[in-house]
């Protein structure tokens, strides 16, 4: 039985993900193969476009992990620990809010302290299928609050041509690349108010 997801205003091509799942339900054996056998390594490079009246991206983006996993298992790939059952976020960039230790970023005694936890509050963006790599926009927005001075500065402050146009690389399970640039761009707007 082929799966079933919601429509929504903005969502996932829906003849798109159909098509994807005939192609995953059929080499895994599940439903009748038309075409040819989908691989791990051609699944890590599917995208999707976002439409009007599509299915909804977070339920989809949940069939996508566990497909991906069935996959990898169906080969005999071992995937690296799970990055899409939680993910860390800026924790990883500025050590997180509920480490104790003096001294380490983020602890009391540590130069991120409270900002850490403002900036986590602030930004806990949807993961993807395909999104933004994680680990680029962590430090992104760990540079633009340290330009604006909300945070310690680690590295040289963001410039506007940054802003306007990031280099972002587009990976398997990043974060929402339509949340990330609208963030982008308040954040663009508020260092030119500032200047």
């Amino acid at each position: 039985m082929m799966p079933e997801f919601s429509v929504v205003m903005r969502g996932y091509d829906r003849r798109q993900v159909d098509e994807l799942a005939a192609r995953v339900e059929g080499t895994l054996g599940r439903a009748p193969l038309t075409g040819a056998p989908i691989t791990l390594k051609e699944f890590g490079w599917i995208e999707f476009d976002i439409v009007v009246r599509g299915y909804d991206r977070f339920e989809v983006d949940g069939l996508m992990r566990t497909y991906r996993r069935e996959l990898a298992a169906f080969e005999g790939v071992e995937l690296p620990a799970d990055l899409d059952e939680r993910d860390p976020g800026l924790g990883l960039i500025l050590g997180s809010a509920d480490e104790d230790s003096a001294g380490v970023p983020g602890g009391p005694g540590g130069p991120g302290g409270p900002a850490v936890s403002e900036i986590h509050g602030s930004h806990s963006f949807p993961v993807r299928f395909r999104g933004y790599d994680r680990a680029q926009v962590n430090e992104l927005i760990a540079r633009i609050w340290g330009t604006l001075g909300r945070a310690p500065l680690n590295g040289l402050p963001v410039t506007r041509d940054e802003l306007n146009n990031p280099r972002l690389d587009v990976v398997l399970l990043g974060y929402d690349r339509p949340a990330v640039e609208e963030t982008l761009g308040r954040y663009l707007r508020e260092l030119l108010e500032r200047r």
